[in-house]
């Protein structure tokens, strides 16, 4: 047997499979790499078991169990039993770790001898507080008192690691509790006298999902004070805890009161909302609880009518004024983020078009230009590198080790095909490979030329050139390459077969190809390269109404769809508001009215045509696409 590890990684897994290679994907590329990954299939009824053993078969650290559906306390109970670390790590199976997550809590471990459990921070992924941290974040670490746990749920975050000494005198988690199980273990372990040590980096994301078991707000507090009325037996000789835990049952009963209310009343059961509502009151005994109490028994629905408004205003007031995951701040994989030390999250200005290309990487002689009928995106790129950060940064990270089951591109060399943006190009650099990137498009280029400037400057192991995917001799002369990558370019191409035939020329033996395809939908499909084509024969100055209309019939349904939802205001406020890649709700329509060339093929279709080719189909993301991108990633099979 191989030495044992220093960390063991607990992930417990229930129908994950959606969100667990990216879960894995995050851990793999941790650049502390003494651990094994426990991953424990709890019963799913999904294609869990299957996700975790292709990442098994590719890194021997990953280890898969299964059990019986039991819930997560019984999952990272069998986890730990076969646990062969000093100190555990847990990691939900839809969250992510930054790659310096394990070294950045081992470091203060180090530098902290008697901590017991160093919990750490994230950003929320997804819900009300999207982008920003789950604590504060800050630079220095603090202790964490059992009073601190009790008086704030949740100053123990479910991203911690802890030592093995703990296990062995508080046991495992209490698998009677379905829910909130690791606050009880951080109650228990606190009142045996372990230090808890806070480390406010935030160094992941936290995944806010509907369907999550945390998202059902009445099972949440009556389970939360279930923990509390365990703490209350535990500390009855500790008079400063004891208020703290009679204290936090009056309040969570409070919330449990108006939990129940609320479900209640959107169920239209008026009566059971009226008697929590006054049962509230009779707790609260204020103002605006006498209001509403006396609205539920004589006017539900001008209360529920209400209730959904406010709900709406505060949908639009998150659209407006919240930052979104991708405008949070950076997540760090640099030393200083090893050292417990963030560094503060910068916009990177777009580069001037202006600029020419620095000297020594001009577009080739006799270069390729774009058609007339052919739409540049390079402008929308431009615009989008004003909003990128490190956390889209990591997410393309995560994106490519997931799709091409990798846990490092370490040593391996990738050509970025129709770079755009030069996102992927930097990923994959920051992977680890040595990466060379083109585009057809002057302005793609600067793009992603700005980036190496900012990233990689003068770095020699990123080599980025105008060039054309249709273009057989250049894409021949490059050589051969491990990762061949080609998102959402090759049907701009005008060409497509030719060029999908092209990507596959540089693929290494055992090399992979990833390329993203839009889906044929067959007389929509034809009805859009109708449109896209109409649109770049125009006229500049009539472009803009012929892009009103033609989008006018998506977004009739888009506002409608809103409108049911209580969510107009919202809508509305999209029109101003930037997006994912930097553009407004405009420009993205624009970008998608003006995309010409534009081809598409089904799943099968391209399937064929690499299998011909002597490729083997790796990895598939298709299904519920519509006229979106179909993804592949094959393997070029040796004969």
């Amino acid at each position: 047997m191989s030495p044992s590890p220093a960390v063991s990684i607990i992930t417990p897994a229930y129908n994950a499979s959606e969100f667990l290679s990216q879960t894995v994907a995050s851990a793999l590329a941790q650049t502390w790499r003494d651990f094994e990954l426990l991953i424990v299939d709890d019963g799913s009824t999904d294609d869990t078991q299957e996700v975790a053993r292709a990442w098994a078969h590719t890194d021997s650290r990953v280890t898969v169990l299964t059990r019986p559906h039991g819930g997560p306390s019984a999952a990272r109970n069998t986890a730990i039993a076969h646990a062969r670390g000093s100190y555990f790590a847990l990691l939900d199976s839809d969250d992510l770790w930054a790659p310096a997550f394990l070294d950045s809590q081992m470091a203060v471990f180090a530098s902290l001898r008697r901590a017991d459990i160093v919990t750490g921070n994230a950003y929320n992924l997804g819900g009300a507080h999207d982008g920003q941290p789950v604590n504060p974040a800050a630079t220095a670490c603090r202790e964490i008192s059992l009073l601190n746990i009790l008086e704030r749920e949740n100053s123990v975050f479910i991203m911690s690691v802890f030592r093995r000494a703990i296990i062995e005198r508080i046991i495992g988690f209490d698998e009677t509790l379905p829910l909130n199980e690791d606050y009880d273990f951080w109650i228990r372990a606190a009142h045996a006298g372990f230090v808890f040590v806070h480390n406010p980096v935030p160094l992941g994301h936290y995944r806010r999902r509907p369907d999550s078991i945390s998202a059902n707000e009445i099972q949440m507090v009556t389970g939360i004070m279930r923990v509390f009325r365990h703490a209350r037996e535990l500390c009855a000789d500790r008079p400063r805890e004891l208020a703290a835990i009679h204290k936090q049952l009056a309040r969570f009963e409070e919330e449990r009161l108006l939990a129940s209310a609320k479900a209640n009343l959107v169920q239209w059961n008026f009566a059971a909302a009226a008697a929590d509502f006054n049962s509230l009151f009779d707790v609260r005994r204020n103002f605006s609880s006498a209001v509403i109490a006396r609205m539920s028994r004589h006017a539900p629905g001008t209360l529920l009518w209400a209730y959904r408004m406010k709900g709406a205003i505060r949908q639009t007031a998150h659209v407006v004024a919240a930052p979104s995951s991708s405008a949070a701040p950076a997540l760090q994989a640099s030393a200083a983020a090893h050292a417990g030390l963030p560094q503060r999250f910068t916009t990177i200005p777009a580069p001037d078009p202006d600029t020419p290309f620095p000297p020594g990487e001009l577009p080739r002689d006799a270069g390729p230009t774009l058609d007339a009928d052919r739409f540049a995106f390079g402008r929308n790129w431009l615009r989008f590198l004003t909003v990128l950060d490190e956390e889209r940064i990591l997410r393309a990270e995560v994106s490519l080790l997931t799709m091409l089951k990798e846990s490092s591109l370490e040593g391996r060399r990738f050509l970025d095909i129709g770079s755009g943006s030069g996102l992927f190009s930097l990923a994959a650099r920051r992977l680890g490979a040595t990466v060379h990137s083109f585009d057809l498009d002057p302005e793609s280029v600067r793009c992603a030329l700005e980036l190496r400037r900012r990233y990689f400057a003068r770095d020699a192991r990123w080599r980025i050139e105008q060039g054309s995917a249709l273009d057989r001799d250049y894409l021949v002369s490059l050589g051969q390459f491990d990762v061949v990558y080609s998102w959402g370019v090759l049907h701009h191409t005008g060409r497509m077969y030719e060029a999908l035939e092209n990507a596959a020329l540089p693929v290494a033996p055992r090399g992979k190809l990833f390329v993203a395809i839009y889906n044929d939908l067959g007389s929509r499909t034809n009805r859009w390269r109708v449109v896209k084509r109409t649109y770049n024969r125009l006229p500049r100055v009539v472009r803009p109404a012929f892009t009103a209309v033609a989008a006018a019939p998506n977004e009739a349904r888009a506002f409608a769809g809103a409108c049911l939802k209580g969510h107009a205001l919202g809508y509305l406020r999209s029109w101003k508001a930037v997006g994912e890649r930097g553009m407004s709700r405009w420009r993205d329509i624009v970008d998608w009215v003006g995309g010409y060339p534009y081809e598409a093929a089904t799943p099968e279709q391209i399937f064929d045509f690499y299998e011909a080719r002597g490729f083997r189909l790796v990895t598939l993301k298709c299904g519920g696409v519509g006229l979106g991108c179909n993804e592949f990633v094959f393997t070029r099979d040796v004969a």
